[in-house]
């Protein structure tokens, strides 16, 4: 059984806590607000779970000025699917008024939740349930005096006002049961609840039975983590730890029993133990599928129960692998524990970062394709995963799609996604030359009078801006397509330019680029300049959620920089090279605009190390000797930059070779250097040799250093092989997606022109493919608390991301959040005294600061440096290590391909907002209540 590592007496006045059930909670109270049958028909109300109450009570007035009563009607909305209202049922609550409406009073209408439950299929949805979808969702009260199609533009002849000042809902005494029922270990059985006001006395009186008879057990142990449900309430799921002394029995029957237990069906508190069905978080897979460029794949054995401290496996010296449909396929697999540096151990051998014993599994012997589990023997077994290119495809899918709908100053049309927006956001930013860029968030109350029409670019999180690092989006999506075209197709998206004659993803980088046509200056004497982003004078609140195109701020964008400039220069170098694409400028125009922002820049005194990407990618791009000449001469010429790369290129410790950041002091040129240009002017058959053999291998070496031992050699190796991330401790944002994409995407450019002999290159090529295939398997589920950290992939994802269009939606309607999007993860720097921050990890069990710091995570969107991403860092990285990993064009048809979008926006990801998951363990769909 596990070791403990916190006391258990400090928890004792928590089973003291008085039984009782959840208060009324208030989810709608505003002064009255009236609808006349004459004009309008609708209020909006916010969503909200009905999980843990009996009543919906609305406290309403019926006003008329007529003699005789009208045909009145009150509905209520749940959503189970949009665009808009085209998936909805509507609840009749008429039936619920008793005595009739009394006019000019306010009275309670009570309507039951299972009122809710019992509304239809929707046609409209494909005979779904919306049971299963949004039964925990309601929308909007509607009023009219006619049952029409029509009925919010219908005008009855009487005229009559409904008044509603308050939504409550209420619950009755009986206790909530469990939501979930696992083990982690032989002999540790977890037992969930959801939030309730009792839930927390439970552990007062929770008892195992088996037979009719209480399973000796020690002192009950304790996870309780935050989850959030907006609108001013912060929810917790309690998760206990029962500790046996005895092992679970398979086959058997147990059932749970609590003080209060007696008025519920006891069914509902029972439960079968079959560990070949009954999932357990304690194994963690690819939640997608493992793919077949790499060799070496792993799943991984490990668990952290909150004030039980980490269970040892030790005992557990083999996994069973099934495979689904095949009962007679079973393997046994050691094993093994991991190795882990003297640094990172703790005190009690566990890894001091996850706070767990961590072993894997070697599945690389497997065969392609299929649908495998793992199976724990005596605990449980694992989500389903396969081994399958289709598989890799899917995720590179979802997460171009992420893409897509994180677009700055377009629409989303609703051809294309079921989150869409047929307006154009921010399309205007305002020109302020006295500010700049690198001052932060500008002063309330600038200038409006020069206004200047954006259409391109990305957002990341809850904010609506630009900014400079996004153009790395451009830089490295153009880098994979040019050296990798044979990967990508038209059409691999499903976005409006599918079907232009060019990949998808090079669309999604032109987008990028676009936002940076629009801020460069045409005309006058700053001629080729480029404004460095649009910001506004603060973020949106998070608190009034509100979809991009009904953002109230203003944006401007600051006067133009220099070195901003020169990197920008060199990206639309960089996109001269494609040839002809349809509503894009042509490469004359592209190569034009770079030389003109590449002399501004120049003139203005950029720093040499921007120079220096500006100009190698325009010594690629020109087309003539005379045209080359004068960037050959400040590349390769005797103090040219080629010659200056070491003093240019001083790499902090954990060596992002990325563009991060072009604004700032000379040092941090010194600390960030991009490498992506410069893989096109090794790839120019003009380079001088010398140099180029110089520039691939340094690359190679940083590649190698940086980027691949992290996942691969034991000397440098992490618990979960979590490549290219921080060993000493996880800063902001580099938990779930680490930036090592952007180093292997250089190496295996390089390798190509690298001089030796081809056994060399192979070699390294396998190994840049076994780093990325690790690092996909990471992401997707091989971590410490078994999150797939994409939304919408994976049965185990993130649901709480502060997306400021996905919590509209959320909100508004009931749909799970966009899919494709790629959260920070686990991070210390949640451990902020910020007010907001501290609403939710004060509510945390054990202490939040006192966590391991991988487990420093809670899906709730105020925990900010978890719950936040970046397109840039967390998305693009991902992306890009699916890409790499994507098979060539040829290996399936486009027939195989096109099932696949079809399966994963009709169903998968478009249209099922997934199982209800809980922070740090998989949700449990097996269990028979």
């Amino acid at each position: 059984m596990g070791t403990r590592t916190f006391a258990i007496g400090i928890w004792f006045a928590s089973l003291l806590v008085a039984f009782a059930r959840p208060a009324p909670h208030v989810i709608w109270e505003k002064p009255p607000e009236t609808i006349d049958n004459q004009y309008a028909g609708t209020i909006y109300t916010a969503h909200a779970t009905l999980d843990g109450y009996d009543f919906l009570e609305i406290e309403a007035r019926l006003d008329k000025t007529s003699a005789e009563a009208p045909n009145v009607l009150l509905r209520l909305q749940t959503n189970h699917g949009v665009p808009f209202d085209r998936l909805t049922d509507w609840l009749n609550v008429s039936p619920y008024v008793k005595d009739g409406w009394q006019l000019g009073t306010f009275q309670t209408v009570r309507v039951p939740i299972n009122a809710f439950r019992s509304l239809p299929p929707s046609p409209s949805n494909d005979g779904d349930d919306p049971v299963k979808r949004f039964v925990n969702k309601f929308g909007r009260i509607n009023f009219a005096g006619e049952e029409t199609e029509d009925y919010c533009k219908s005008v009855a002849a009487d005229r009559y006002t409904l008044t509603v000042r308050k939504m409550t809902l209420t619950a009755t005494s009986k206790p909530v049961p469990p939501t979930a029922i696992f083990a982690v270990d032989t002999d540790v059985l977890a037992v969930v609840f959801p939030d309730a006001a009792d839930a927390k006395a439970l552990g007062d009186s929770l008892t195992l039975l088996r037979q009719g008879k209480p399973v000796p057990m020690a002192d009950l142990e304790r996870w309780f983590v935050p989850k959030w449900f907006g609108h001013g309430r912060t929810r917790e799921e309690f998760t206990f730890y029962l500790p046996l002394k005895e092992a679970l029995l398979p086959g058997e029957t147990y059932g749970v029993r609590f003080k209060g237990s007696e008025s519920l069906d006891p069914q509902a508190l029972t439960f079968h133990f079959d560990p070949l069905v009954r999932k357990t978080p304690a194994i963690k897979v690819n939640q997608e599928g493992y793919a077949l460029a790499g060799t070496r794949r792993y799943a991984y054995l490990g668990y952290w129960a909150g004030t039980l401290g980490a269970i040892d496996f030790s005992e557990h010296p083999t996994m069973l692998v099934r495979q689904e449909g095949r009962p007679a396929f079973t393997r046994e697999l050691p094993i093994e524990p991991m190795p882990l540096r003297p640094e990172a151990r703790g005190p009690d051998g566990t890894h001091d970062q996850s706070g767990e014993h961590v072993a894997q599994i070697d599945l690389s012997l497997l065969p392609e394709g299929f649908g495998y589990y793992l199976v724990l023997p005596g605990v449980g077994r694992s989500h389903r995963f396969e081994i399958s290119d289709l598989k890799t495809f899917s995720t590179y899918y979802v997460l171009g799609r992420g893409f897509f709908h994180q677009r700055f100053a377009a629409a989303k049309p609703a051809a294309y996604t079921s989150w869409p927006r047929e307006k154009a956001d921010h399309t205007v930013a305002y020109v302020w030359e006295e500010q700049t860029y690198s001052t932060g968030q500008f002063p309330e109350g600038g200038p409006t009078d020069q206004p200047l029409t954006i259409r391109g670019g990305h957002h990341d999180a809850g904010d609506f801006d630009v900014r400079p690092q996004h153009a790395q989006i451009a830089s490295a999506l153009m880098t994979l397509v040019e050296f990798w075209p044979e990967k990508f197709r038209d059409g691999d998206f499903d976005i409006p330019e599918s079907g232009n004659g060019t990949p998808d993803l090079l669309d999604e980088a032109l987008h990028q680029l676009q936002v940076w046509l629009d801020l460069q200056i045409t005309e006058g004497p700053h001629k080729g300049a480029i404004r460095p982003g649009i910001e506004a004078s603060s973020h949106p609140d998070a608190e009034n959620l509100f979809f991009a195109d009904e953002d109230y701020l203003t944006y401007w964008t600051p006067r133009p920089d220099p070195n901003v400039s020169a990197y920008i220069a060199g990206l639309m170098a960089h996109a001269s090279r494609f040839g002809p694409i349809k509503d894009r400028p042509t490469p004359a125009q592209y190569r034009s605009r770079a030389q003109a922002a590449f002399a501004w820049a120049k003139a203005n005194g950029a720093a040499e190390p921007s120079l220096m990407m500006g100009a190698a990618q325009l010594f690629a791009a020109a087309t003539t000797d005379e045209e080359r000449a004068p960037y050959r001469a400040l590349l390769e010429g005797p103090h040219g930059y080629l010659n200056k790369l070491p003093s240019y290129s001083q790499f902090p410790s954990n060596g992002l070779l990325h563009f991060f950041w072009l604004l700032g002091n000379e040092e941090r040129y010194q600390q960030r250097w991009v490498a992506e240009p410069l893989l096109s002017y090794i790839s120019s058959p003009h380079a001088d040799r010398r140099l180029r053999d110089q520039v691939v291998d340094w690359i190679l070496s940083k590649s190698e250093e940086h980027a691949v031992r992290n996942a691969l050699d034991d000397a440098a190796l992490e618990p979960y092989r979590s490549c290219g991330r921080a060993k000493s401790h996880i800063p902001w944002g580099q938990a779930s997606s680490p930036s090592s994409a952007l180093h292997v995407l250089c190496a295996a450019v390089a390798n190509r022109y690298a001089s030796d002999g081809d056994q060399a290159k192979a070699g390294r090529a396998k190994r840049y493919a076994d780093a990325l295939s690790l690092n996909a398997d990471y992401f997707q589920g091989c971590n410490a608390l078994g999150y797939c950290w994409i939304t919408g992939l994976g049965e185990h994802h993130p649901q709480q991301l502060l997306d400021m269009d996905s919590l509209a939606w959320v909100d508004r309607f009931g749909h799970e959040q966009v899919p494709g999007l790629v959260s920070y993860g686990p991070s210390s720097a949640s451990k902020s005294n910020h007010d907001r921050i501290r609403e939710v990890t004060d509510k945390h069990v054990p202490p939040f600061a006192s966590l391991p710091e991988d487990r420093m995570f809670a899906d709730v969107w105020p925990l900010i440096p978890s719950s936040e991403f970046t397109i840039n860092e967390t998305c693009l990285p991902a992306l890009m290590t699916m890409a790499m990993l994507l098979p060539d064009r040829d290996a399936y048809s486009e027939s195989a391909l096109a099932r696949v979008r079809r399966a994963l926006r009709a169903s998968h990801v478009e249209r099922n907002p997934g199982p209800e998951s809980y922070p740090g363990f998989p949700p449990v769909p097996d269990c028979d209540h």
